[in-house]
């Protein structure tokens, strides 16, 4: 071993260790069998020197040992051996260097980890399984949502196997039974009651399929005397089925059988020839025999109806000279008209048709000299409509 400076500024020789101070070269003589590493504390470089019994030294290299995963050699470079640097991707897995034990120590941070991340758990948040699981909730607090099998308890909160259950229905169909008729819901059960009261048949329950059967062509009634059970009622001489409907056929009435009467047409009312019909109020005006029209009316002055039928108004065309109009027209003008005047200066006066339309009749009143204005004039008219 030599040195350049003959003189250091300090060297230091401990067992295999030199030292020297800060700007001393340490140089080594070609072909030494001496072997070293250097490490730096401040302004110290420490050469640690190793005989290896080669003038060359060793070449040392490093490897993964494992079979699979990652490893944490990266590749020699030179003298230089670089490891690769330990990371997560994740939030909830932390890294910390432990200097005292020398460590690289791995955790989990349970506070990052999202439960709906998770596979094959539901869509339930924690929160949500705590309540449902938690001590004050009915499923812990319920006894009966957490029942055991009890064959020998009668518990509410015991549970029978079905062994169990199959003795017991074995013994219970074998023994006699008492109900009360609440209580009786199998609808084969009711034929061996006599008597079934009014109140224990819901209303509308019972069909007409649960009738008796009765023969077609009748009705159900009761003919006999006194309140009984439904009869059969047969039509009478009136009334006949036909299908499903009922039919009435009465004779017809005339002045001696009794049965249906009509109402008379207007034609029928006006030929007065038939003895089967009735006549309506509508009709009644249209017999011969009955007037079509007729009026009282004050002739002097202002004309006023005092009272009419039939007649639409009446007109003043001078003195003892009017015009009444018809509400319906008769069928010709072949209509008679009679009336009466009272004339006030000479007592009764004369009043006549002067001309005849179907729709209306001029008529005129006279004194026994001439044409006066009657005090009241009275007219009727008879003819077909």
């Amino acid at each position: 071993m030599s040195f350049n400076d003959p003189n250091p500024t300090r060297l230091n020789v401990e067992e295999n260790a030199v030292s020297i101070g800060t700007g001393d070269t340490l140089n080594f003589e070609e072909g030494s069998n001496i072997a070293f590493s250097v490490s730096k504390s401040g302004t110290v470089i420490t050469v640690h020197t190793e005989a290896t019994g080669s003038a060359s030294g060793e070449a040392n290299t490093a490897s993964n040992a494992g079979l699979s995963g990652v490893g944490l050699v990266e590749s020699k470079v030179g003298i230089d051996l670089p490891f690769r640097a330990i990371d997560t991707t994740h939030s909830a897995v932390t890294l910390a260097h432990n200097p005292t034990n020398k460590t690289v120590d791995v955790g989990l941070d349970e506070s990052q980890i999202d439960h709906t991340a998770l596979a094959n758990v539901g869509t339930n948040t924690h929160a949500q399984l705590d309540s449902h699981v938690t001590t004050a909730s009915a499923h812990l607090a319920d006894a009966t949502l957490h029942r055991s099998i009890n064959d020998t308890g009668t518990a509410t909160t015991d549970l029978w196997s079905a062994n169990k259950i199959t003795i017991e229905l074995a013994a219970k169909a074998s023994a006699s039974h008492t109900h009360t008729l609440a209580n009786i819901t199998d609808s084969g059960a009711l034929a061996a009651l006599d008597t079934i009261a009014t109140a224990q048949i819901d209303d509308d329950a019972v069909t007409f399929d649960k009738v008796q059967n009765i023969a077609s062509g009748v009705l159900l009634g009761r003919s006999t005397a006194g309140s009984g059970s439904v009869e059969t009622i047969s039509p009478g001489s009136f009334l006949s089925m036909t299908g499903s409907n009922l039919d009435v056929s009465l004779p017809t009435a005339d002045d001696t059988t009794a049965g249906v009467l009509e109402t008379a047409t207007a034609t029928e009312q006006q030929s007065a020839t038939a003895t089967d019909k009735i006549v309506t109020p509508a009709r009644q005006q249209q017999h011969p025999s009955a007037a079509k029209a007729w009026i009282s009316f004050t002739g002097t002055g202002t004309i006023t109806i005092n009272e009419d039928y039939g007649v639409a108004s009446i007109t003043d065309n001078g003195t003892g000279h009017y015009t009444i109009t018809f509400d319906t027209a008769f069928a010709a003008t072949t209509y008679a008209m009679a009336g009466q005047a009272y004339i006030s200066a000479n007592g009764l006066g004369t009043v006549f048709a002067t001309s005849k339309a179907t729709g209306s009749c001029t008529v005129k009143t006279w004194n026994e000299s001439s044409y006066a204005d009657a005090n009241t004039v009275d007219c009727v008219f008879f003819g077909a409509q």
